[in-house]
């Protein structure tokens, strides 16, 4: 992604140094600037689990939406361990033991404590039932504690299982596909993901403009395939690190794609609207 972005860079750059000089007088609104359509997000997709490619349901230009699924790595061991966790998680039989053993200690401690009063068993008979109790109580907390773990153990198994799975992190399209069935993989990315909704519009700027454009400002995007309609598009970042070598520094502007009719990568031309501030509002007047 960031050698594209250099790349559509330099091409501004060169494009602005031969536009920006005529116009260093003119109005920012009477101004045409050199853009580019990039996406707004491009991952190179991976797992962080090591293991063959088992299965992969996806080809450079597939559209995906987010969470779908792109490969699976195999998972013969992982589905094992998680049938495995699974049983041990559902054994209660242990719990159910210690409560019926608690139930029967609480039982003979109140007759203890009955016989006791009526002078019938000693203090050390009282203090051994008492006693049974608590070992009772412990055993049953063990048992919980073991259950709990055996959960926590599935969980892990679980979450292992599912690593082995890569799904898209967001909707987009596939740009690239490096792995196919049978490889290994350790790190290594399996396909680059584009989302192509929003758009950015990146352009270059004189460094003498910085104060006349802001966060919110409107623009109009042409590119040959809309044939001079336009799309509008709203600032939404100004570089505050100015480009020493060419006197420029970027701004990017927001282009909504809801029906990916926009392709990535395009050239365009942009042109600010007239806006008035008031109070952090912009109103835009045509």
């Amino acid at each position: 992604m960031l050698f594209l972005i250099k790349i559509h860079r330099v091409m501004m750059l060169f494009f602005i140094l031969f536009s920006s000089f005529s116009m260093a007088d003119a109005n920012l609104t009477t101004k045409e600037f050199d853009c580019v359509v990039l996406p707004s997000n491009v991952a190179d997709l991976g797992s962080n689990a090591r293991g063959v490619i088992a299965r992969i349901v996806v080809d450079r230009n597939d559209f995906l939406q987010q969470d779908d699924i792109i490969a699976v790595l195999d998972e013969e061991v992982e589905r094992a361990m998680v049938a495995l966790a699974s049983k041990q998680a559902s054994i209660t039989s242990e719990i159910a033991l210690s409560k019926v053993n608690l139930t029967y200690a609480k039982r003979e401690q109140e007759r203890a404590e009955k016989a006791y009063k009526d002078k019938a068993f000693s203090i050390h008979d009282l203090d051994i039932a008492k006693v049974k109790t608590e070992l009772s109580n412990i055993k049953l907390l063990q048992a919980e504690e073991k259950q709990q773990l055996a959960q926590n153990k599935l969980k892990e198994a679980q979450a292992k299982l599912a690593h082995r799975t890569i799904r898209a992190p967001f909707s987009g399209v596939v740009m690239e596909r490096f792995k196919t069935i049978g490889e290994y993989i350790d790190d290594d990315p399996v396909v680059r993901l584009a989302q192509l909704d929003p758009l950015y519009a990146e352009i270059i700027v004189p460094v003498e403009q910085k104060n006349e454009i802001q966060v919110g400002m409107q623009a109009v995007v042409c590119t040959d395939r809309n044939k001079g309609k336009g799309w509008d598009v709203s600032v939404i970042q100004v570089d505050e690190v100015m480009d020493a070598a060419s006197g420029t520094f970027g701004v990017r502007l927001l282009l909504p794609n809801p029906n990916y009719k926009i392709p990535a990568g395009l050239r365009c031309d942009l042109k600010f609207v007239d806006t008035t501030y008031i109070q952090g509002v912009t109103s835009r007047h045509d």
